[in-house]
């Protein structure tokens, strides 16, 4: 059987999310469980993101939930997935006004990015640290969580570290067909349709020379909502 993946840090019995972490780990580590937890992932990627963007942020909460725990059973682990699914997380809990537990899912994501992510040499050329960008994202949600403020409903951070903000169809629920999005490695799909997308530039980006670092340019990180 599959082993018990690793929790994120000094995760509590009282943390709530912790529980969900490990009942959907469980789930997934029955056969049928395996056999679908590939796929799912781009499913509760949307289904979390759309829960989200209509502030239905428990439904939201369980989604992401259930992608971190489909991700921690990868080996290996995709740590900028694994660091934007726990600040994502941390969003929800922000948003639910469980603000010790979003604090913790913030720090928790923080320290992800900045012990086990990096931004890829050619990536850094093109968009400029990305990592770092995601960085100070969460750290203005920490910054804001401390002064008693919600998060902006509005905006989240795309896959190169742009902060953007969701269209009032978006925001209405208004549903996309998958080519109206950039589906990367190892990030959620986002929207791209604004004027300087990232599709665009990353059409117009040459084509890296190296094989290791055109997969690392291509695995675009996931949107920070």
């Amino acid at each position: 059987s599959c082993p018990v993946p690793r929790m994120p840090a000094d995760a509590e019995s009282l943390d709530r999310v912790s529980d969900l972490l490990r009942d959907f780990s469980l789930e997934f580590q029955t056969d049928e469980g395996a056999k679908g937890r590939s796929k799912s992932k781009s499913v509760l990627s949307d289904e979390a993101q759309a829960a989200y963007k209509k502030q239905d942020y428990e439904a939201s909460l369980q989604k992401f939930a259930k992608y971190l725990a489909a991700v921690l059973l990868d080996s290996p682990i995709d740590h900028e997935v694994e660091a934007s699914l726990l600040a994502n997380v941390g969003s929800c809990l922000h948003h639910l006004g469980e603000n010790e537990l979003a604090k913790s899912y913030y720090t928790k994501a923080l320290n992800v990015f900045e012990e086990k992510c990096y931004t890829p040499r050619l990536t850094w050329l093109f968009y400029g640290d990305i990592n770092q960008k995601r960085i100070d994202y969460v750290k203005g949600r920490v910054e804001a969580l401390t002064q008693g403020q919600k998060p902006d409903t509005s905006k989240y951070l795309d896959g190169y570290g742009k902060e953007q903000e969701w269209s009032a169809a978006e925001l209405a629920g208004v549903e996309y067909g998958y080519l109206d999005y950039v589906n990367p490695v190892s990030w959620y799909r986002y929207l791209a349709g604004e004027p300087e997308s990232a599709m665009e530039a990353a059409t117009a980006a040459p084509a890296p020379t190296d094989a290791a670092e055109a997969a690392t340019a291509a695995a675009v990180a996931p949107s920070a909502v």
